[in-house]
């Protein structure tokens, strides 16, 4: 397939077989907005990297995992120092 080429099934399929998908152009901003009050405080500074390792993330439908890549975008966008610091991930 073309990398700009998307697979589709019906929805009769994905509704006999429980599976949905959720857009980048969906998840992405779902977790910005999720994720922000727990990196950052009232006054929009990142919150120590201790209290962000603290974090705990589950997504039960898990699915193709786009919401925790996003997730993991998200870590990667911090700034270098404090990025630095967060050198182990539990998701």
């Amino acid at each position: 397939l073309h990398a700009d080429l998307t697979l589709v099934r019906r929805a009769s399929a994905r509704k006999r077989t429980g599976s949905f998908y959720t857009r980048a152009a969906l998840g992405e901003p779902t977790v910005r907005r999720t994720l922000a009050p727990l990196t950052h405080d009232a006054n929009g500074k990142i919150r120590e990297p201790e209290t962000i390792l603290a974090i705990r993330l589950c997504d039960p439908a898990m699915g193709a995992g786009n919401f925790l890549l996003a997730v993991s975008r998200s870590v990667d966008h911090l700034p270098p120092t404090t990025n630095k610091r967060l050198q182990v991930l539990e998701i």
